[in-house]
């Protein structure tokens, strides 16, 4: 029996976060160990109508890359991808790794030159996003892994992780969509001040000017840019616009 969080996950990110339309061309890219969630995001995919193609990462192989690979190989990009970039025009990506330190012997180095490498790939994946020509979307499947890397048990992870997704709610999107409503009040507000000003208890006090930034709503949703919810990790002290209290004690005031 598929686990219903699951299930329930498919649904955000096929009809809600990705919008999936009949005729899109999904790729999903992720480890192994999401097959669980990849499959119902597959089937629901499919529902709605899409070309869905499953990239999935055997754990290990990356390793095994950087290890034995020699510097053309390091620098080689592969046509598929270059195709694939432009090809598809919906991208899910899920973060799976159950050893979430797996590269930490590697040479920086030999990384850097993997990374530059592909670099082009990655600005072209930002342009079309920009350019909507591509949505894309990515998220966390809870491992032993990172369960471990947060000190907490599998089960606590996992309860962890759905919750902040929303997959506790009895209707995750209509969640979803209430955060949209809750942050973009925040981003409207924030988009006609030009001044920050940030007070906290242990006595910090910056002030600076935001004018002409693009404020966007973290809210699931596709989008690329400076996201307001970055304020939200202060958890204290005070955030003023143009003299006006607006943040305090975790909480904005509008």
């Amino acid at each position: 029996m598929p686990d219903p969080r699951h299930q329930k996950l498919a649904q955000v990110l096929v009809r809600y976060s990705l919008d999936i339309q009949p005729g899109d061309r999904l790729v999903i890219m992720a480890g192994e160990s999401a097959a669980p969630a990849i499959r119902e995001v597959y089937r629901e995919a499919v529902r709605a109508g899409a070309h869905v193609t499953v990239r999935t990462n055997i754990e290990g192989l990356t390793e095994i890359f950087f290890q034995e690979a020699n510097d053309d190989q390091l620098q080689y990009v592969s046509e598929v991808s270059v195709f694939e970039m432009e090809h598809f025009n919906k991208y899910l990506g899920f973060q799976a790794e159950q050893n979430s330190k797996a590269l930490s012997a590697i040479d920086p180095k030999r990384l850097a030159t993997s990374g530059k490498a592909r670099q082009p790939l990655q600005s072209r994946m930002m342009t079309r996003a920009a350019a909507s020509d591509l949505h894309w979307c990515a998220t966390l499947y809870p491992t032993n892994g990172y369960a471990q890397d947060a000190g907490m048990s599998l089960s606590d992870y996992e309860e962890f992780v759905y919750c902040a997704e929303l997959i506790d709610q009895a209707d995750p999107i209509a969640g979803w969509k209430a955060v949209h409503d809750t942050q973009q009040h925040i981003v409207d507000y924030l988009t006609k001040h030009d001044e920050i000003h940030i007070v906290t208890p242990d006595n910090t006090d910056i002030t600076y000017r935001v004018g002409g930034r693009t404020w966007m709503n973290a809210d699931g949703l596709n989008h690329s840019g400076l996201h307001w919810d970055m304020l939200c990790d202060l958890h204290s002290g005070k955030v003023y616009a143009d003299g006006e209290l607006c943040y305090q004690d975790g909480k904005f005031i509008i």
